[in-house]
């Protein structure tokens, strides 16, 4: 097809001239004049119709051919540089595979500009019907008004698809001239959400939507139903910032995700990567939010790794050198549903002092203070309350065993866990049964006064199960504790790291951390003068309090779903149990143990604080017995007589002592 530059007009349609084609009968070829050239008409929209279309991945094609409108705050061709965090997200978004994108970020973090960019590449790249949702009518017809329709007719892409007819780009409906509409409705009315199957769904502040629409589901449930025609190629994308009024949408339907990807950063001194949080925000000490905010220079972050303090230039570096990596669901090679979590600590429109100073308001502040740093900041749900555990509840999950002996189960791993304080240090010994149902037993818990005391118990102390046999302690993970002993210089802390030394690969040392990315992590504390680590040193194990705790209170409740079931002995005495045979009642041991493990619960900034200043020690021992079970991935250990079992089948005797997963030390501790 050729057009000639002479065109002319038929009823104000542009004419094309073409070649006859040779497969055109005979008959009619002899109608034609003999030049062998037909002038035919082409409307506007069937030439948009029949125009090849090129595939491109989203962000480039955004890249190319967006264009934002005046009323923006970076008016003209579209730059990632304002955003660079939202080029995955379209990308993911225009994968063949991928059918759903949550993204759950601060406010001012792109979100609108994302979802209005999917969208563009849809009109473009492949037009179908669309709906896009707001929380009001009102809002509804200022996205039309004031973001969407101005994008088109800005950019030259998509202006091409506008319609010459006023009443084809109203608040209620746009209608393109590829064939494509887009549908403006808000979760206030079911009727706005109904009617028209779309294979694309876009959900804007979805946190903002009334919980229901009427007599009808949840708005965005209603939105799911306008693509059953494209179940297996439809898209949506939903964006919004956490709110404490909502249903939890955003955050919920994030975390529940296949794949979820939060922002990792990269130290623009020492390289190292890393997910930025509170805890190393660098603020003076007893500046107040209005001191922060009156000194925003002040304010620094300190790098995890190298500890060199970051200003906003070194912060703006390590942003536009992030990548986005999965928390969840990383070994998922297609995820067809992609959450991502856009953190303020990520995001280039707020500034370290605005960070620091609502994070140093919410501390001791009002309960809308801590609901603005939760929402606003960490971009998460607000927790207003935490169930507290009963001490009757807790004594329920005792079984019929005396104090200091083992369960009648197969056994993986005994386990000691140690609480330093001042001058005495408190214990936890629980016994880890083999698989993945992480199934454990309390075998006995108090005060030991010395390190010596520590040693005894797990280097010469045996425990036997009903049938006599002796098992004895397989790793100790230690608290390393902070408070200095009176009378002395030295802190608690180095004496543990020192008593740690001489116990490499049994003994672990750790440290709790409130918020850390992973649920353990280590550092190496010594070193050769050359700065390479010295194999075998003191290794610290970073510990993340709040995931141990929280799943140490599921299991508490009893509702483990056949994973991580928690048992406690009797509560008494080989002695005591013969004296309750005789009808005597002595006092249950376990009753102040009980009383730890309830002196805790969750505040409104999602962190566990001690209830009335109660001692939660052998909490702190029970949480610290899940993470060294983790570290040491007991789940993963094979039973021994499964393992000589195989082996015996498959004629390799020699092979035995190393076909099981367990540590190489492990066989050395007297097993």
């Amino acid at each position: 097809m050729t057009t000639m530059p002479d065109q002319p007009m038929f009823d104000g349609v542009a004419a094309r001239k073409i070649s006859i084609p040779e497969w055109l009968p005979a008959d009619a070829r002899a109608r034609i004049p003999q030049n062998g050239v037909v002038e035919v008409a082409m409307p506007r929209a069937l030439r948009s119709v029949l125009h090849t279309k090129h595939w491109m991945i989203g962000g480039a094609w955004v890249e190319n051919y967006r264009m934002v409108p005046e009323a923006d705050a970076f008016p003209g061709k579209w730059r990632f540089e304002h955003a660079p965090h939202t080029r995955e997200i379209i990308d993911t978004f225009t994968l063949p595979t991928t059918r759903e994108i949550w993204m759950c970020g601060v406010e001012q973090s792109g979100k609108t500009n994302t979802l209005i960019n999917c969208m563009s590449w849809c009109i473009d790249i492949d037009p179908a019907n669309c709906y896009y949702l707001m929380p009001t009518q009102d809002a509804s017809d200022r996205i039309i008004s004031k973001k969407i329709t101005p994008t088109l007719r800005a950019t030259p892409q998509l202006r091409r698809y506008l319609s010459r007819k006023e009443n084809d780009t109203t608040k209620k409906l746009i209608s393109l001239n590829n064939g494509m509409s887009i549908f403006p409705a808000h979760a206030q009315s079911a009727t706005s959400l109904a009617t028209f199957a779309a294979k694309y769904v876009f959900g804007d502040e979805v946190d903002k939507y009334e919980r229901m629409t009427g007599k009808e589901a949840d708005p965005i449930t209603l939105l799911h139903k306008r693509h059953r025609n494209y179940k297996n190629t439809y898209k949506a994308a939903f964006a919004s910032t956490p709110n404490r009024d909502s249903g939890g949408y955003i955050y919920k339907g994030m975390m529940s995700c296949q794949q979820v990807n939060r922002q990792e950063v990269r130290c623009p001194h020492c390289g190292e990567w890393m997910f930025m949080d509170a805890d190393h925000l660098d603020i003076p000490e007893g500046y107040s939010a209005q001191e922060i905010e009156d000194n925003p220079h002040t304010i620094g972050y300190v790098c995890h790794h190298c500890s060199v303090v970051w200003d906003e230039q070194d912060r703006e570096a390590a942003i536009r050198a992030a990548r986005w990596t999965a928390i969840k669901g990383a070994d998922i090679k297609a995820p067809a549903k992609i959450g991502y979590h856009h953190k303020a600590y990520e995001c280039l429109d707020v500034p370290l002092a605005e960070i620091a100073a609502a994070y140093t308001r919410q501390k001791n502040g009002s309960e809308a203070d801590k609901v603005a740093w939760v929402n606003g900041y960490e971009a998460e749900n607000y927790t207003e309350k935490h169930v507290e555990h009963d001490e009757d509840g807790i004594l329920l999950l005792c079984d019929d065993r005396p104090a200091l002996v083992m369960p009648s189960q197969p056994v993986a791993a005994l386990l000691l866990t140690v609480d330093t304080q001042k001058d005495h240090f408190w214990y936890v010994l629980r016994a880890h049964g083999y698989g993945m149902e992480k199934e454990n037993w309390l075998v006995s818990c108090g005060q030991l006064e010395t390190f010596a005391a520590i040693e005894h118990m797990m280097l010469e102390r045996e425990f036997l199960d009903k049938e006599g046999n002796p098992h004895r302690v397989a790793a100790v993970m230690i608290d390393t504790g902070g408070t200095s002993i009176e009378g002395q210089e030295q802190t608690r802390t180095y004496q543990v790291y020192d008593w740690a030394r001489k116990f490499p690969g049994f003994v672990y040392a750790m440290k709790g951390a409130k918020r850390n990315a992973k649920p353990h992590r280590f550092e190496n504390l010594d070193f050769f003068p050359n700065g390479k680590a010295i194999p075998g040193g003191l290794r610290l194990w970073h510990i993340n309090t709040l995931y141990y705790k929280r799943e140490l209170d599921r299991r508490l409740s009893g509702n483990t779903d056949g994973l991580g079931a928690f048992h406690l002995h009797s509560g008494y005495t080989a002695e005591q149990l013969s004296q309750i045979a005789n009808g005597e009642k002595p006092a249950n041991m376990l009753r102040q143990y009980a009383k730890h493990l309830t002196a805790e619960c969750l505040d409104k900034t999602g962190i566990y604080v001690p209830i009335n200043n109660r001692r939660h020690d052998l909490r702190d021992c029970e949480y610290m017995q899940i993470g060294l079970a983790e570290v040491l991935q007991v789940a993963t250990w094979a039973r021994p007589d499964v393992v000589k079992k195989v082996v015996k089948q498959q004629g390799h005797q020699h092979q035995q002592h190393t076909a099981s997963n367990r540590p190489s030390w492990f066989s050395h501790r007297g097993r």
